[in-house]
């Protein structure tokens, strides 16, 4: 990893950590969004999950998608929990790669889809279309959630880039044909967002 890049797995260590002030594992939004993401997603599709976190997102997905093949990838190494490091451990069809959405490895396999739930309005604001560039280069289709609000934690302004859902949508659609912003169940200030 570069400097930025450990730079930034050190500021989402220190978020993520159990034992911190973080307190970043209160809820789960990816986890939330699952069932509306399989109203998009069908049985045998493969799914990238960019900034997987904690992991309960794979977990709702397997929940609902038996057998689907889902590739992880997150810059925080201590973020995943024990569920899902188990299912890690023991299911095949789930990989787990350490990495900067803006840098994925050249081998990262490529996916039906890619799910993609708060981690683009937290990169860094250079790397924006780098990251769009990764993952457009290895997902077709993209169900992406950002959020216009300051999230403060352990003394990082986490919320790098924050934008309405106007122009959310159109820096999207400079990589993808088809944007389709979905009314957010939770909250106006959330933005979802189906690229294809």
């Amino acid at each position: 990893m570069d400097k930025l890049a450990r730079e930034w797995k050190k500021r989402f260590e220190t978020v993520w950590d159990p034992e911190g002030q973080g307190k970043y594992r209160m809820g789960s939004p990816g986890q939330r969004m699952i069932k509306y993401f399989i109203q998009h997603h069908k049985d045998g599709q493969t799914v990238n999950e960019y900034g997987s976190g904690t992991g309960r997102a794979v977990m709702a997905l397997l929940d609902q998608r038996p057998g689907t093949k889902i590739n992880m990838v997150d810059i925080a190494e201590n973020a995943m929990e024990d569920p899902c490091r188990k299912a890690l451990e023991e299911n095949p069809d789930l990989t787990f790669t350490l990495a900067p959405l803006w840098k994925l490895p050249k081998d990262f396999p490529s996916a039906d889809w890619g799910l993609c739930i708060e981690v683009l309005c937290f990169v860094p604001p250079e790397k924006l279309d780098a990251c769009l560039r990764e993952i457009r280069r290895t997902c077709r289709n993209l169900f992406v959630q950002v959020y216009d609000w300051q999230d403060r934690r352990c003394g990082y302004d986490l919320t790098t880039i924050i934008m309405d859902g106007v122009s959310w949508r159109k820096k999207l659609m400079e990589f993808w044909r088809v944007v389709d912003q979905i009314p957010h169940p939770e909250t106006p200030r959330r933005f979802l967002f189906v690229c294809r």
